[in-house]
């Protein structure tokens, strides 16, 4: 069985609050990001253009898949998003994750 799957890359900002414009599974869609001091993580939030929310206020933790649940596949898309290191011996701190720009990229991806 042949597996097939597309990954989008999302632009990352070392900046403490920003958003970015996607095109998802066909769907227009707003991500934004904000840097969360107690949890010293970014959190992300994602928005149709019509307004229905995806998902709010998420952590995003270094190589772990999210959101957590199905909730995107329950609000129509069919994937997932991934943050990764460039360098897979890196040791996650906070100056790494706040600055995650220099450290790591984002992707959406949607196996089929």
């Amino acid at each position: 069985m042949e597996v097939n799957a597309v990954h989008k890359s999302i632009d990352l900002y070392n900046e403490v609050n920003f958003k970015v414009n996607l095109v998802l599974e066909k769907q227009s869609c707003n991500m934004s990001f904000v840097w969360n001091d107690k949890m010293k993580r970014y959190c992300a939030t994602l928005i149709k253009s019509n307004g229905d929310i995806l998902f709010e206020g998420v952590a995003i933790n270094p190589h772990s898949i999210f959101p957590v649940n199905s909730s995107l596949k329950q609000k129509g898309l069919n994937g997932y998003f991934t943050l990764h290191s460039f360098d897979i011996n890196l040791v996650d701190t906070e100056d790494t994750i706040k600055n995650w720009k220099d450290y790591y990229f984002l992707f959406y991806s949607v196996v089929y």
